[in-house]
Formats: C-alpha cells, sequence, structure tokens
C-alpha cells in the first residue's frame, strides 16, 4: 500500500502556487528568506499549512539554507523546486529563479488538474464496463445460459438452459458489480504500484484512443517546463534531463529520457542527447535542433510546454463526456436487451433461439 504522508506537513498545489508567489513578493521587496517565511506563514490563506511552514522557518533560523530546509519535504516541494531555489541561493538572487517557479507552479497545477479529470473520466468509464460485465456473466448465470456470445454495444446471450426455474432478479448481481467496481477504485488509489509495473500500465494508457492523446500531452508539457526552468537557472543538462523526466510523472517518458541522461553526461548537447528519444514527436526535436543553434533552449521548451499545454486543453473539450457517455449507453442498451431476456416471456414477447 502507499505510504500516508504526514497531513500536519502538507500542502496543496493550489497553495504551493500562492506560497511561492508570497515568497517571491517578500523577497523582492529585500527581505530575507526567514522574514519572507513569517510573512507567508501570516497569510489566512496557508493557515492550513502553518505546521509545515513553522518546521521550515526553524530549519532556516538554525543555519539551513531554503533549498535544504524545502529538501526534507519532497512531498510538497518537488525535485525541480530545490533545484531552481539551490540554483537561486547559489547566485545570491532568489527574485528571477521566484519569478520562474510562481510561471512553473501555476502552469503545472493546470496541467495536473486536466490530467486529474481525464483520469476520473477514465475510471469511471472502466468502472462502468466492469459493473457491465459483471451484471452480464451474473445474469448469464441466472439464466441458466449456456455463455455469453458477445459484449459490446448490443450483447447477446444464448439462452440454452431452463427459463426461471428461481426467482430470477437483475439486482442479484449488483453487490457483485459494486464490490468489482470499488475494488478497482481502491487498488488504482490506493497500491503501491512496482516501477514495472507502473510501466506497463501507463503505456497502456498512452496508447488509449481519446485518452492517450491527452496524458501524453500532460507528461511532455510537464518535461519540457521543468527542463526548461531548470536549463534556465544553469543546472547542468544531464541534471535537468533526469530531473525534468521525474517530474514528467510518467514512467515510459523517464526510461526513454535515461538514454538522453546518458548521453548528456557523455558531452553531448542537447538536441543530440534527446535524438534517440522517439517519444518526443518530431516537432520537438525540431524546435529544439533550431533552438540549440541560437543558444535559446530554455525559451523554446516553454513554449513547448505551452503548445501541449493548449493541446491538452483541446482534446479534452473535444473529447469531453464522450467516452463516458459511450460506456453508459451501452450499459443501458445491454440491460434492456437483459430485461427483455429475463422478463420477456412472461409478458408474451418473442424471444430469440428459445424452442416450441
Amino acid at each position: 500500500m502507499k505510504a500516508r504522508s504526514n497531513k500536519s506537513h502538507s500542502m496543496r498545489p493550489d497553495e504551493l502556487v500562492l506560497f511561492t508567489a508570497l515568497l517571491r513578493d517578500s523577497v523582492k521587496f529585500g527581505d530575507k528568506p526567514e522574514s519572507a517565511l513569517e510573512t507567508a506563514m501570516s497569510s489566512p490563506d496557508l493557515s492550513r499549512c502553518a505546521d509545515l511552514l513553522s518546521a521550515l522557518l526553524t530549519k532556516v533560523r538554525s543555519g539551513e539554507t531554503l533549498a535544504t530546509a524545502m529538501a526534507a519535504f519532497p512531498d510538497v516541494f518537488p525535485k525541480v523546486y530545490v533545484r531552481a531555489i539551490e540554483a537561486g541561493e547559489k547566485d545570491g538572487d532568489l527574485v528571477p529563479v521566484l519569478d520562474k517557479l510562481c510561471e512553473y507552479t501555476e502552469s503545472t497545477h493546470e496541467t495536473d488538474a486536466n490530467e486529474k479529470l481525464s483520469r476520473i473520466e477514465f475510471d469511471g468509464t472502466v468502472v462502468i464496463y466492469l459493473c457491465m460485465l459483471a451484471t452480464l456473466i451474473g445474469v448469464g448465470q441466472l439464466l441458466g445460459t449456456s455463455g455469453i456470445t458477445s459484449i459490446g454495444c448490443l450483447t447477446t446471450i444464448s439462452t440454452g438452459g431452463t427459463e426461471g426455474e428461481s426467482g430470477i432478479s437483475l439486482f442479484d448481481v449488483g453487490p457483485i458489480a459494486l464490490l468489482i467496481a470499488m475494488g478497482y477504485y481502491l487498488i488504482m488509489r490506493n497500491w503501491d504500484f512496482s516501477e514495472n509495473s507502473r510501466f506497463k500500465l501507463e503505456a497502456i494508457k498512452l496508447r488509449l484512443p481519446g485518452f492517450g492523446p491527452i496524458f501524453r500531452a500532460a507528461s511532455l508539457s510537464r518535461f519540457s517546463r521543468a527542463l526548461g526552468l531548470l536549463l534556465s537557472c544553469g543546472t547542468p543538462k544531464a541534471e535537468s534531463l533526469a530531473l525534468a523526466a521525474e517530474a514528467s510523472g510518467n514512467v515510459p517518458v523517464k526510461r526513454s529520457v535515461s538514454k538522453a541522461v546518458s548521453l548528456a553526461e557523455n558531452g553531448e548537447g542537447l538536441s543530440k542527447a534527446l535524438e534517440p528519444v522517439r517519444f518526443l514527436g518530431r516537432s520537438f526535436h525540431w524546435m529544439i535542433s533550431e533552438a540549440s543553434k541560437s543558444g535559446d533552449a530554455s525559451r523554446t521548451l516553454l513554449e513547448i510546454a505551452s503548445m501541449h499545454e493548449q493541446d491538452m486543453k483541446r482534446r479534452r473539450v473535444s473529447f469531453r463526456g464522450k467516452a463516458f457517455t459511450f460506456a453508459v449507453s451501452t450499459a443501458f442498451l445491454s440491460y434492456v436487451a437483459l430485461i427483455c431476456l429475463a422478463f420477456g416471456p412472461q409478458f408474451g414477447l418473442p424471444m430469440g433461439g428459445g424452442g416450441g
């Protein structure tokens, strides 16, 4: 099972956006990190994060750098975030880095929110089909049938057994369908999958019609934006690639970028290092190749991230609700067919496949 994080030391994505903005504004006015944290603690919108901010403040007062203090809370501050803060502290000027982090947290929060909605829609579609399948199998057994000949928009059950020997009710299989749906939800939400299992599941999701391009755009947006941020902060290419791959939130992306990390460690340029990563797409490679010539890769990466974010929004609008609606329609038609099979003879309806 997944490990539970300390709720008293937690911060929601929207609160991280606000915290970053407050930190930037305080530092712009000349406050040191200690004073900036005190200002954030006084914000009523961050009252839920009081314990976390107090712990950060204690660490900073004890002599730790802000980046080191944040690194102690990896569930709140991602590695990309901490690395950017570290770069700003080394340069002696946190303002430019915090400006970039404000844009980064806002964009990634919006991307994550859109992807979460797509995942909810996907899970809802899967649950409906699981419930429908359980009902079809259960009713088929109750009817004493020889089996289900097809499952689809129009489901047909071959009636080879006796009719209505015991009080047949479609509601008898309801609890089974509900348990299957609850089991799927609990497993997907709470089970701590191994990296290999996650790789297989996420690879399947990326290939799904409709949903796949949305998940792919979200992963590429996070990867491109994180990579652009780190390179603009002066982080070495190999380290930037490794951290950006992790920030993508997708195991297939992380594994495919590992080749680029090795090439970057051997001294290859960004464009050359990313060439083996076909997952990124031709347009990505072309834009990075052109940007490498002008020496403005970080800006181009942010533009690529924005393009993927717009693509994800467009696909969500065009695809929104279609899969869920199709699943509901399929379930409805299947249940109508089952009701006709179960209760049709009682009302004199002609049922195909029965004997004289």
